[in-house]
């Protein structure tokens, strides 16, 4: 019997380097906690993820900050854990 192979978000976010290098730590961590938070197949087709790809690491923190509806509505307890992320992103970024 196959079984099928989960996509850890650690596993998608390992293929994404900035000029050749990985990504900063903190900005790293800060990806990870939200592709935990919205899934695999969401993060794979956002713009916070094509612009980690491209290497426009600041453009993409700040996109975690569009990361806070549930059921059609801004929950507060979201907006407070995307500006986490997005400060964890920013920080050590020249």
């Amino acid at each position: 019997m196959k079984t099928a192979r989960l996509n850890p978000p650690t596993d998608i976010l390992k293929s994404v380097s900035v000029n050749g290098r990985n990504l900063p730590d903190n900005a790293f961590s800060a990806a990870v906690s939200l592709t935990f938070r919205t899934g695999c197949g969401n993060m794979r087709t956002s713009t916070l993820f094509s612009l980690l790809r491209s290497g426009q690491v600041k453009a993409a923190c700040g996109q975690f900050t569009r990361w806070v509806w549930s059921g059609g509505k801004v929950l507060p307890g979201l907006e407070t854990r995307a500006g986490n992320e997005k400060a964890l992103c920013e920080d050590g970024l020249k």
